[in-house]
């Protein structure tokens, strides 16, 4: 059984490394489309929405692979709420966007690009397998020791 869980640990982290990997690329990419579309290219204003509709598609995609890392492999859930955070932030700051609100969604640009990246850097640190099988039965072996004193 450990096995198996192991094994969606793994393909799942793979999957979130992945996904946060490319929403990081894409979020650093953002201010740029935007500093060019600012300096007269007008088509990279377009280029922009299409990078943050990848942008918020990687985040949905890094956020499924971080419940399946969770829930059926053992990482902190504090990977999906992290996720989670990065998901509600871009889609309003789309819709700042959209509605052309720039007073805040220019800095707000910049919280996430903050959050994808540690996002990113999050996904990155953690170990690909959990704990040994001879250290989670030795953590059992202690704790069931301890409840039958």
């Amino acid at each position: 059984m450990e096995q198996g869980r192991s094994g969606v640990r793994v393909a799942a982290l793979r999957a979130l490394r992945g996904a946060t990997v490319l929403a990081g690329l894409l979020a650093v990419a953002q201010p740029v489309l935007a500093g060019g579309f600012l300096q007269g290219h007008y088509p990279l204003l377009q280029a922009h929405e299409i990078a943050a509709m990848i942008l918020a598609t990687a985040v949905l995609l890094a956020l499924a692979a971080a419940v399946a890392a969770w829930r059926p492999g053992g990482a902190p859930v504090a990977i999906v709420r992290e996720q989670a955070i990065a998901l509600v932030v871009i889609a309003l700051q789309m819709m700042l966007g959209f509605s052309r609100e720039l007073i805040i969604h220019v800095p707000l640009g910049v919280g996430v690009v903050v959050i994808v990246l540690r996002n990113a850097r999050s996904a990155w640190t953690l170990p690909l397998r959990p704990p040994s099988d001879s250290a989670v039965e030795a953590q059992a072996r202690t704790a069931h020791a301890g409840a039958d004193a």
